[in-house]
Formats: C-alpha cells, sequence, structure tokens
C-alpha cells in the first residue's frame, strides 16, 4: 500500500548584493554590484552600425530588388520572433513601394523554414526571397531555390559547419566573438538599417517583440532596441499595438518588458500554437481598422483556446510516487501545445516531462527539465529510440516512431532514475533599505535601470525588521492582501497576491522582501510595494526562517561526521546573524553549551531557541512515526518542530521505512509496505544525535540550576 503526503517548506534564498560603500544612488549600488563599472554606457548603450556577417552580400541586392521594383517574397516563422521579423521587413518594402508576398508556415501543415510546403506556395514570378527567422538549416532547399531565383537569408539561429548557398547568407553567429546575440526581428532590422534608406514607423517596435520574446539579453544593442520600440509605443504605434493597448486600457507611456512578456506575446503566440499564425501577422501588419479588430478577435479567441486545451492536457495527467520522470502521448494533442505542458508539469512536479502529439505513427515531442537535470544528455542516451532530437539542458525537441515509445520511455525512465533533479533553491539578491529610504524617487531610479528582463534581472529590496499593523483581503479572489508595515510612527503599505495574508499575525516582527512597481489609476501615478517574501524576526533568525530545509539538511551532515572524542569544539551549524539592540553578530553553534550566549537569556529560553532542541529523541520520533502513518495533517509553522520532523523524515528514509521527494514547497512521503519493526539504533544519525543530547545534558547541567 502507498501512502503519499504532500508538506509545505520553505526553499527561498535571500542573497544581499555585494554594495559598494560610498555609492550614493540605487542605480551605482545596483550596477556597481553586477560588475558594471561604466554606468553610462550600460544605461545608454550608443547604436551598433557594424554590419552584421553577410550584409555586404545582401544589402546591394536587396537595394537592385527595391530600385528594380522586384517581386520579393518574405519567409517567415510562426512564433513572435518570426511573426514581428516577417511584418518588419514587409512594412519596409512597403514603405519604398513594394508588395511583398509573405508566407508563414502553418504549425500542423508542412513544417518550419523552407519546407516543401511553403516552397509550392512561392509565386512562379518571384525574383528574391528573404528568410527571416529561419533558412539557416535549409541546404537541399535553397539549392532548388537558386536555379529560378535569389535567396537571401537573414537568421539568428546556430549554423551548421556548412552553410546554405544562397546569394546571402546573414546571421550574427557566422562571427560569434565580435557580434552580440540577436533575435531574428534584430538581424533583419540591423539589415535594413544597413542599407542606408529611410525606415517607416514601427521598425523599432516590432524588433522590440521579436528581442523580447525570444529572450534575447537585454544588454547593450538590445537594451537600445527594446528601450526605443517602447518608446515608440508611445510615440508613434503602429495601428494594431495601438489597438492592442487601447483593448486593454493601456497607457502606452506605462508599457515596460513584462507586459510584452506576459500580455503580448502570448496572444500574439497563440494562433500560431493552434495553426496558422496568420492573424497575429495581420495584426502587426495591417493598417485597416477592420482587418486589425477581426485578427485582434482571433488572437483573443486563440488564446483562450489554448489555455483550455493546455489545461485539459493537465487534467489527464496521472503522477505516482515513484516517477522519475513524466512522458505522455496523446492523439489529440497539438504539438503546438505539448511544450507549455510539459513546462507546467515541470513546474509542478519538479521533474523532467516529456509530451508529445501523435502524427500519423511519428510521435513529435517536447520535453522541459528542472534545474539540476540535463535533458539533452539524457536523451542522448537515448538516442537509438529516435528519429531525430535536438535542444539543450533545459529544454529539447524530438520525434520517434510510436513502436519505439516503450523502449524509449523506459530507457530515459531509467536515466532519470539514475540523475535525480538536484534542488535548486530560488535566490533573491537584495538592496537594503532603511525604511526612510522608501519614496516615490525609487520610481524615478528604477526607471533609468529598465527594460528588465534576461541579464538585467528586476530589482529587489529589504527591509528589515518591520511591525506588521494590518493585514486587509483585497478583491474577491481570496489571494489578494493589503498589509500594513510600521517602524518608527512611520507606516508602509504594502500589496501580495499569493494569499500570503491570511498566515501572518498583526503585531509581529517581519523582515520584508519586496519590488517597487509604478501604478497608474485614473491618470495619477503612485508607487506600489509589492510583497515578494518575508521573514519572522526571532532571536535566533536562522532557525525561526520558516522551513529552512537547506540549513537542516546541512546540519545532519555535520551531526553525521559528530566525533565526541575530539578535544576541539566542531561546529554543527553557522548562523548567518543574530540581532541584539540593533546590531548584527555572526554565530556558529557547536555540539557543546555556550555559556556567553546562555547568559543572554533565561533558562527555558535556552532550552527552547538553542539548537539542542533540533535534535529528535525516541519519544518524538515515536511520536511523529504515529502522526504519518495516520495521515494527521502536519502544521510545519513552528520552525523547531519543523526542523524536528525534518529529521525524523530522514531517520525513517535511512531506515528503510518510507522514501520521499522535494520540490518548490513540497514533500511527498510514501510509506512502505512490510514489517513496521524498526530498530532506531540502526540509523547513524539517530546514534549521533544521542551522542550530543547525551554529551549536552552533562555540560548544560550547572546552567540549569540557575
Amino acid at each position: 500500500m502507498l501512502r503519499r503526503h504532500t508538506m509545505k517548506y520553505y526553499k527561498r534564498r535571500w542573497e544581499a548584493l555585494p554594495l559598494e560603500k560610498g555609492s550614493s544612488s540605487i542605480i551605482e549600488r545596483v550596477l556597481l554590484s553586477r560588475g558594471i563599472e561604466d554606468c553610462d554606457l550600460f544605461l545608454n548603450p550608443p547604436p551598433f552600425t557594424k554590419p552584421l556577417p553577410g550584409s555586404d552580400q545582401a544589402v546591394p541586392r536587396l537595394c537592385t530588388a527595391i530600385n528594380n521594383r522586384e517581386n520579393i517574397c518574405i519567409i517567415g516563422d510562426y512564433d513572435v520572433d518570426g511573426i514581428s521579423s516577417s511584418a518588419l521587413l514587409s512594412r519596409f518594402l512597403r514603405h519604398h513601394g513594394l508588395s511583398p508576398v509573405v508566407l508563414l508556415p502553418h504549425r500542423y501543415e508542412g513544417g518550419y523554414g523552407l519546407s516543401e510546403n511553403i516552397i509550392a506556395r512561392i509565386p512562379d514570378d518571384t525574383d528574391l526571397i528573404i528568410t527571416v527567422d529561419c533558412g539557416i538549416s535549409d541546404m537541399d532547399a535553397v539549392s532548388v531555390l537558386m536555379k529560378k531565383m535569389d535567396v537571401i537569408i537573414t537568421d539568428h539561429h546556430e549554423p551548421k559547419e556548412t552553410i546554405p548557398p544562397a546569394s546571402a547568407v546573414v546571421n550574427p553567429r557566422l562571427d560569434p566573438e565580435n557580434f552580440p546575440l540577436f533575435s531574428g526581428s534584430g538581424v533583419i532590422y540591423h539589415l535594413l538599417l544597413s542599407t542606408g534608406l529611410s525606415m517607416p514607423s514601427g521598425t523599432a517596435s516590432l524588433c522590440m517583440l521579436g528581442t523580447i520574446a525570444d529572450l534575447m539579453p537585454l544588454i547593450g544593442e538590445n537594451r537600445r532596441i527594446v528601450k526605443e520600440g517602447l518608446r515608440e509605443l508611445y510615440t508613434d504605434p503602429i495601428p494594431g499595438l495601438l489597438y492592442w493597448l487601447e483593448q486593454l486600457s493601456l497607457d502606452a507611456r506605462d508599457v515596460r518588458s513584462d507586459d510584452i512578456s506576459f500580455r503580448l506575446a502570448p496572444l500574439l503566440n497563440a494562433p500560431g500554437r493552434l495553426g496558422s499564425p496568420d492573424p497575429a501577422f495581420v495584426l502587426l501588419n495591417s493598417d485597416d481598422p477592420q482587418e486589425i479588430q477581426e485578427a485582434f478577435q482571433n488572437c483573443l479567441y486563440a488564446n483562450e483556446d489554448r489555455k483550455t486545451l493546455t489545461t485539459k492536457m493537465m487534467e489527464d495527467i496521472v503522477v505516482s510516487p515513484e516517477d522519475s520522470a513524466i512522458l505522455h502521448y496523446h492523439s489529440d494533442w497539438k504539438i503546438g501545445l505539448v511544450g507549455l505542458a510539459a513546462s507546467q508539469a515541470t513546474e509542478m512536479t519538479g521533474l523532467p516531462a516529456i509530451f508529445f502529439s501523435l502524427e500519423g505513427d511519428i510521435l513529435v515531442g517536447s520535453g522541459r527539465a528542472p534545474e539540476g537535470f540535463h535533458l539533452l544528455e539524457a536523451l542522448t542516451a537515448s538516442k537509438t529510440h529516435l528519429i531525430r532530437y535536438g535542444g539543450h539542458r533545459h529544454a529539447a525537441g524530438l520525434q520517434l516512431h510510436i513502436s519505439d515509445y516503450g523502449a524509449f520511455r523506459e530507457q530515459f525512465l531509467l536515466q532519470a532514475k539514475k540523475h535525480p533533479p538536484q534542488e535548486v533553491r530560488e535566490t533573491f539578491s537584495y538592496i537594503l533599505l532603511k525604511h526612510t529610504e522608501v519614496g516615490i524617487y525609487l520610481l524615478d531610479e528604477l526607471e533609468k535601470l529598465e527594460p528588465f528582463g534576461q541579464a538585467n534581472e528586476p530589482i529587489y529590496f529589504l527591509l528589515r525588521n518591520m511591525k506588521l499593523t494590518s493585514v486587509r483581503p483585497m478583491g474577491r479572489t481570496g489571494k489578494a492582501y493589503s498589509l500594513i508595515f510600521s517602524k518608527a510612527g512611520a507606516d508602509l503599505r504594502f500589496v501580495n497576491f499569493s494569499g500570503i495574508g491570511e498566515k501572518l499575525l498583526e503585531g509581529e516582527f517581519y523582515d520584508v522582501l519586496f519590488q517597487v512597481k509604478r501604478n497608474v489609476f485614473r491618470g495619477v501615478l503612485s508607487m506600489q510595494l509589492q510583497l515578494v517574501d518575508l521573514r519572522h524576526r526571532h532571536i535566533l533568525p536562522s532557525f525561526y526562517q520558516p522551513f529552512f530545509i537547506p540549513y537542516y539538511e546541512d546540519l545532519m551532515e555535520r551531526v553525521r561526521g559528530y566525533n565526541p572524542k575530539r578535544q576541539t569544539k566542531q561546529v554543527l551549524l553557522p548562523l548567518t546573524r543574530i540581532e541584539m539592540n540593533g546590531e548584527e553578530y555572526d554565530f556558529t553553534f557547536t555540539a557543546e553549551p555556550i555559556p556567553s550566549l546562555n547568559s543572554l537569556i533565561d533558562p527555558q529560553q535556552r532550552l527552547q531557541e538553542g539548537f539542542i532542541n533540533l535534535l529528535p529523541n525516541r519519544d518524538s520520533l515515536i511520536r511523529y512515526y504515529r502522526e504519518l502513518k495516520a495521515g494527521v495533517p502536519l502544521d510545519w509553522r513552528d520552525p523547531i518542530i519543523a526542523a524536528q520532523r525534518f529529521f525524523a523524515i530522514k531517520i525513517f528514509e535511512e531506515l528503510g521505512i518510507i522514501s520521499y521527494t522535494k520540490h518548490n514547497d513540497q514533500f511527498n512521503i510514501t510509506f512502505y509496505d512490510g514489517d513496521e519493526r524498526f530498530r532506531l539504533e540502526d540509523s547513524l544519525f539517530y546514534r549521533q544525535a544521542t551522542s550530543i543530547l547525551e554529551a549536552w545534558s552533562e555540560t548544560y547541567r550547572p546552567y540549569s540550576s540557575n
């Protein structure tokens, strides 16, 4: 019989940024901590004017086509980068008097790039083909097309050893040491700039879309592109993006990179995930109000369908405690959604996940993996069952015959079992502020650091020892709360959308981790403090940081190596800090009592708050075992009890009674069938803990008599 318990624990880590003393502004403090010495160069990078590799051949051929009014066919991709690249080039050519044909692949009809389906759709009178965000791997197709017309390839994907025999191949990865990483839209944008011809309105915003959606590092030229594109949304937006702003009631002056990543990009991606990306392309390419309205509605419908279908896919998945990975396929699943579903499965379970769509007798899959698991290596170990595969550590695509699925599944699960994901804690790097430093000026400082994204992470701030004076629910979801923290007579209001408010106690003191956000309501700008995380303040904060499991695991290893015969003090647990009268100190706990620390608190507190109470004894182990077997809900809010329970679980695992997995903030515990009789003394950790308890008892006796 299998019994599974789910328990919450705490796995986040906070790290102070290594700030330079004397730094005055937030900007200086952040950039210096990131190793950026030239702040002005980071904040205001100059335009990147160096021609991309292949531009020497591409620019004259493109200018000739424009001057001669040649027939040009644009071939793009079905994701946001490919769609925005296609719209960018189309608008440029129309601006110069041409009427290009644009061909985008259908997700389920013909494949990606210069496929047979796409080639069949190319008009016979085409003089020049220009690919955007694709083409670098299409050797055979380019060889055939070049017999009838010229081909310019613009792409940003990794080229193979041999590049296609096109008229020109423009790709910054052909010279990676001298050129930054660009999106597909970034490549075509810089090629068009190299022509020296006038650029129509909207090109910067379209390049910005592809840059953000394709997760390019927002430093240097990419940072400049995104800033310029976001500015263009306000100064000169294309009709489709203006309509999007109006429908969402967004003020273009307040649109940030997050809005593009989480509100616009999924909307534009949705049609291509379900079939044809044409509605998204029309939204970005058309100037006709009726076409734009219809395209926007079709994008909305596709996005809602995408959410519904993905939710249904997840409902069909059943995961057992023994699973080392999640592999599933279904004939009704769409290939454009299997990657999304795999991502959700990995996020929910912490396990590698591969979901497949069935096309004829071929399974086409997309996989995702958590931190600590190398997906591509696992696929390589199983490659004898695959038709093709590719990707990297955390994401990959693959194909195999359905007849090979059973053998592949068995081999992949074996790899996942041999190399289970390593637990990785989420880390927040913060800037410590005084409560008097929190003000609307922070918005101006953060505005200069925008846009945030890849390689330019958002900024977190920390306030210490704040008293919670008010907790009030907001809205109808039951998860939004308004919280007021106070210090020295000053009140600061925070909002939180994760439901944490119901777990907090008014009158208690907390360290508060937060972000500063802009909030515009009815045209009025205000500062919104968004609570990200918090920790309860106690005299021993490292023990009292809720469910701080990594500390407990570290303590276990130190206890296992304890040798009572050694004369020197053996450090069992380093504490990050202890605060008294506003000052900070560093402490370590050893296997022997520390009189100087014991003198700070009364005898009862010494026992309750000293590290010795973390170690389990026979009575507590029996009690916790019975609770687990009975399925009693476990309240882990008391950190001392949380530590004892964790150690009990580790001892039971060591004795072969249970197994457990942990991911994010959950424990999944499985009891094994068999004889329930066991000897605690068979556990090394229990024996060592007992030795320490006995040694402590002998040494501690003088203090307990005070």
